[in-house]
């Protein structure tokens, strides 16, 4: 099935309690949600608030997601939906959605 598609509004969290917030270019996507920006595969987040501590390898500072759906598409650059796999960075720890929106999907 279909996992919905991530937005600018999507909530991704490192496991660590720190918040991953889309880059600036995720804003500027053509296609809106409910109001939010869709989010472009390739688009860079960054980590704030991780609790990490660095003599245990933390903080998360940024994370990626790796998969995006191959049947809803915005020009020719798929979109992340709540399946992605992601990852933090430098930790390597998985990236957590914790709430994406309900009204579109992609597979």
């Amino acid at each position: 099935m279909a996992a919905p598609l991530l937005t600018s509004n999507s909530v991704l969290l490192c496991p660590h309690g720190g918040q991953a917030l889309p880059a600036a270019a995720a804003a500027a996507s053509r296609i809106r949600i409910d109001g939010a920006a869709s989010v472009p595969a390739g688009t860079f987040y960054t980590v704030v608030g991780c609790s990490l501590p660095p003599s245990a390898g933390g903080p998360c500072m940024s994370a990626t997601l790796v998969a995006i759906s191959d049947r809803v598409r915005s020009g020719d650059v798929g979109l992340l939906s709540a399946d992605s796999p992601g990852s933090c960075q430098p930790t390597g720890a998985p990236l957590l959605i914790d709430a994406a929106q309900a009204r579109v999907s992609g597979g």
